[in-house]
């Protein structure tokens, strides 16, 4: 019970002030600003079958009821009332082709139990008393052909345990003391074969900023203490083109900035203030080469708006290129050395790409033969010095435009 209390604590003391703005370096598109679902916080989400699937949650209550979509505008309730019961704080994950649900809190109660679906409508309860205390606020996710749970909080205290399994049934402790600091609200993603376990709070109002890797899931390296987005949690976090994305959340005050980093030690600040409002309890994910943003709670409302990445990777915004030449795609992006960038050029003359820095200075130039339509940027200035990590605007024609993410 101590835990709860703390966590409500933390819930009350949150005062939200939303204001949101445009993106320096990484563009979004509203794909709805108010999608069928009412508004929530604390829920769940996955990619499952070429479809985005939104899980339980909070808003005036807690819910069970299960959404889906293919882009992310029109939606559709798989069910209002899932197998298991309303809860908020759980977590959800994909493994051997079923969505599976673990733990979250009910109100006064830690759900303590497992659940998976092959189609988000029944639900079959595979564990109701696993090997883990009961959990909410925890991490998931699927490594070396396994589901993993890492951390949360049980009614004792936050936790710092690993757990795998292969069924859901049965659970193997990893370890039942990590090397990072028992947490809730923190990220878990998987990249270079490695999980990783980023941000979080103790509970008691400590964020942190830290971030662990791990082969093994019992054995933890810390990647560094202190990861350039800062302290918080409750933010988003997903794997897209190599890189893993780090976007809003909360550290005394709500967030929308956007990270990345393809190592978990040297990140790149892509945006610092979003479209979408700034919020925490908001879910990630990545669908159809594009990260996805829903729901949340931002200056003391639920908002039910979806949002997606444009202008990184494959460029399908029309306001970012007119006529008949277009950039078609940007790889890698963000990227350390060489950025490859393709376009459907008709020019018969052949066309100068430029590159700008953010503050509009012209930063580098190149002459592209007629009839080619690749061009290779080495990160370099005209005189063959290296440019600084950052954002930059690449142009191929009048209009035609793609923003680019250099790392370190």
């Amino acid at each position: 019970m101590k835990l709860r209390l703390g966590l409500v604590a933390v819930f009350a003391v949150l005062s939200f002030a939303a204001v949101a703005g445009r993106a320096q370096g990484m563009d979004w598109a509203r794909a709805t600003d108010s999608a069928p679902w009412p508004g929530r916080t604390d829920f769940a989400s996955v990619s499952f079958v070429g479809k985005m699937w939104l899980l339980g949650g909070y808003a005036s209550g807690r819910r069970n009821d299960v959404w889906y979509s293919s882009d992310g505008a029109s939606w559709m309730e798989a069910t209002d009332s899932a197998g298991w019961s309303k809860r908020a704080g759980l977590a959800a994950l994909v493994y051997d082709n079923k969505i599976w649900v673990v733990g979250g809190t009910e109100g006064f109660g830690v759900e303590h139990d497992v659940w998976w679906s092959s189609d988000g409508v029944s639900w079959t309860c595979a564990a109701t008393t696993p090997s883990w205390s009961n959990r909410c606020y925890h991490s998931v996710l699927v490594f070396d052909g396994k589901m993993w749970l890492l951390g949360g909080g049980d009614t004792i205290s936050v936790r710092n345990d690993v757990w795998s399994s292969t069924n859901g049934v049965d659970w193997t402790k990893e370890t039942d003391s990590a090397d990072w600091h028992g947490r809730v609200w923190a990220a878990a993603v998987v990249l270079g074969g490695r999980m990783f376990v980023m941000g979080g709070s103790d509970g008691q109002g400590h964020y942190f900023g830290d971030v662990w890797s791990s082969f093994d899931g019992r054995t933890w390296s810390l990647v560094t203490d202190s990861a350039g987005w800062g302290p918080r949690g409750a933010f988003a976090a997903v794997v897209h083109d190599s890189m893993i994305w780090v976007m809003g959340g909360w550290n005394s005050h709500n967030l929308n900035d956007v990270w990345c980093s393809a190592n978990g030690r040297d990140w790149t600040k892509v945006a610092e203030s979003t479209p979408w409002a700034k919020r925490t309890g908001l879910e990630g994910l990545v669908l159809n080469g594009k990260i996805w943003i829903l729901g949340g709670i931002a200056d003391t409302s639920y908002p039910n708006d979806v949002w997606y990445s444009i202008g990184l990777g494959v460029s399908d915004d029309p306001n970012l290129g007119v006529g008949p030449t277009r950039i078609i795609r940007v790889t890698p992006n963000p990227f350390r050395r060489n950025a490859a960038v393709v376009w459907n050029s008709p020019a018969r003359g052949g066309e100068v790409a430029r590159v700008f820095a953010q503050d509009g200075r012209l930063v580098r130039q190149a002459r592209i033969p007629a009839g080619q339509n690749r061009w290779v940027w080495d990160g370099r200035d005209d005189s063959g010095a290296p440019l600084p990590p950052g954002v930059y605007v690449l142009e191929t024609g009048p209009g035609v435009r793609v923003k680019v993410v250099k790392l370190k």
